[in-house]
Order: structure tokens, then sequence, then C-alpha cells
């Protein structure tokens, strides 16, 4: 079973950031073009590792280009009336993500769990590494939307950044897949939306417990 996530850091990151709502328009809202900007600030510390704005302007375009992704493949084979619905849908989904705290939280959210995932040995070899760029740029190589925000972006900035950035996201499925197991095991009798919601309930637990144990400042003012 495949699970997608939304990314849920509860009232314990509700309360980190809120104080932080003020705009990041530096390296999010601007894209350069293969140009790095001169204006390159710290937005976050995480357990010593700081990220600036470009790490932030990264996670954020991969997090739009799966929104966008999810957008084409949803309109497949849809009827016109029912395609404008999920159309409306998918730009709130678009807009969600232009909010500087959801920024912030989805970028902590898959460091936090990634250093979990570290914590237990856990490794992704350079094969598997390699085999999930080359799968995601597979994906998304049809889709025209996708490769116009990729030029916009810059496609050298994104060949830069993806590894580490994948890395990230396979050692958090890992973990995810961690949980999975141990509710299938413990609960085979459940049904799969019964397994998908017990999974986002322990994977809040987990990702909150993780987070009590990490140091992390917030550098926006």
């Amino acid at each position: 079973m495949r699970v997608k996530w939304p990314l849920v850091l509860g009232l314990l990151m509700l309360i980190v950031l809120g104080a932080c709502a003020k705009e990041l328009t530096s390296a999010v809202e601007q894209p350069d073009n293969d140009i790095q900007s001169n204006e390159v600030e710290s937005v976050a510390t995480i357990e010593g590792k700081t990220f600036d704005t470009e790490d932030l302007a990264f996670y954020t375009f991969m997090e739009q280009i799966e929104v966008e992704a999810n957008r084409y493949r949803d309109w497949e084979g849809l009827a016109a009336d029912t395609a404008a619905e999920r159309d409306l849908f998918w730009g709130e989904q678009a807009a969600y993500l232009e909010n500087i705290n959801v920024q912030l939280q989805n970028m902590i959210e898959i460091y936090a769990i990634r250093l979990l995932a570290e914590e237990k040995h856990y490794d992704v070899p350079m094969e598997k590494l390699d085999a999930a760029v080359s799968q995601f740029k597979d994906s998304k190589a049809e889709i025209d939307t996708v490769q116009a925000m990729i030029q916009e972006y810059g496609e050298t900035k994104l060949n830069r950044n993806i590894q580490d950035y994948m890395r990230s996201s396979l050692l958090r499925d890992r973990v995810v897949n961690d949980l999975l197991q141990a509710i299938q095991t413990e609960k085979p009798e459940q049904t799969e939306q019964e397994q998908s919601y017990q999974l986002q309930q322990d994977y809040e637990e987990l990702l909150i417990d993780q987070m009590n144990t990490l140091e992390i400042e917030i550098h926006v003012k």
C-alpha cells in the first residue's frame, strides 16, 4: 500500500513557527534561471546544520513540482466540468505552498525524519539514489508545465540539489515503511483505509517525539 503523506508537524510546529509569518520572497518567488542570488540568508538551523533561502526555495520547488504533476495526472480522462473542479483543488494546494510557515514546516519535517533514519544507521546506496533521481525526471518529462517550471527555476540548480533532497526523501520513506510494516504485523485484520489512518497517527507521534529531541532555531525575521 502506497500512502501519500500530508506534511504534518502538529501543534508543536504551529507554536514554533507561529511567530515566523513574514514572507520570504528573495529565493522562493523569484527564480533566477541558474543565476544565484546575492542575498542568501539563513532561515533555520537544525542540529547545527543551517538552511538558507536557496535551500528553502528548493524544498518548496520540489513540492510545487509534485502538485503540478498530480494536477496533470488528475486531469487525465476527466470530463470538462470535473477537470475544472479538480483544477481549483490543485490551485489551492499550490497556493498553500506559498505560505512561509508551510515552507519551513515541510523542510524541517523531511530533514528531522532523515536524522532519525540516520540514527537507525539507515543509508541509501548510490545506485538506488541515482535510480530515484532518474525515475523522478522521467516521470515528469512529458509534463510541459513541469518542464517550464524547471526551466524557469534553473536546471543546473535542480541537478545540483536533487540528490541530497532525494536522499532525505528516501530515508523518510524507509521510516514510514517501518511504521507501516509494524501496523500490518500487529493488526493484519485492518483495511487499507484503517491502516492508512493508523499510519498517519503513528507518524505524527513519531515526528513530534523526534522534534522534541532536536535543537531547532528559526531565523526568519
